[in-house]
């Protein structure tokens, strides 16, 4: 599939070449993003239920509230980049998905 796919994509000059780097790029970031959601979360949940006799016990101290609502507002602002990027990753997809498809169809009516 690669094979018969890869000429078709980075085919066209810089730009479809700049594209596909492009969408490369943005699927990384995206999965990074995609990575360090869970551990946030984890990390809110725990200072919002964090039981101060416990913690006392294990020689810890909680988090201050004002430490949760950073922790809150680091996971909000990661998970909007990360729908962010999802969205701005998908056009230029698309746009490279198409010219491939246009491509194959050329190739196959030429051929019939």
């Amino acid at each position: 599939m690669i094979k018969f796919t890869w000429p078709r994509i980075w085919e066209d000059g810089y730009w479809s070449k700049f594209l596909f780097c492009f969408n490369i790029f943005m699927v990384l970031l995206t999965k990074a993003a995609n990575s360090l959601m869970p551990l946030i979360l984890k990390e809110v949940v725990d200072s919002i239920t964090c039981n101060p006799k416990e913690m006392a016990k294990e020689g810890k101290t909680c988090d201050t509230r004002e430490h949760t609502y950073v922790l809150i507002i680091i996971y909000s602002v990661i998970k909007f980049t990360r729908d962010f990027l999802d969205y701005v990753r998908e056009v230029p997809f698309t746009c490279m998905i198409a010219k491939a498809e246009i491509s194959i169809a050329d190739e196959v009516y030429d051929h019939v």
